[in-house]
């Protein structure tokens, strides 16, 4: 009898120490888990940081090309308003010319 105990006695020990070899591999798997999660979430974040300081740098460039640009148009129309000024049969000679040589292409 006391043979028998003692099988009982270790097949309960057997059986605690799976589970806490099943606890400690759930708690390792979950730490894992969420080491994993959390490493994809900081790359992940850190991706789309520097996509919208790319985005903020590329629209920052192009609206100062959109001021410079804008800034040609209006010399190029100051100019174009001084000539006119300047010489107005002129302008309205040209202006006559450039619509016959219009009407004359699209009557064809």
């Amino acid at each position: 009898m006391s043979n028998a105990i003692f099988k009982n006695q270790e097949g309960r020990g057997v059986k605690k120490e799976a589970a806490n070899l099943k606890d400690n591999a759930q708690n390792a798997l979950q730490e894992g888990i969420e080491n994993t999660v959390n490493k994809g979430s900081k790359e992940l974040s850190d991706i789309a940081e520097r996509a919208g300081n790319n985005v903020r740098d590329f629209l920052s460039n192009k609206s100062e090309q959109v001021a410079k640009v804008r800034d040609q148009a209006s010399k190029v129309r100051d100019k174009t308003e001084e000539k006119i000024s300047a010489n107005p049969f002129i302008a309205v000679g040209i202006a006559f010319a450039v619509g016959v040589i219009f009407g004359a292409l699209r009557g064809k």
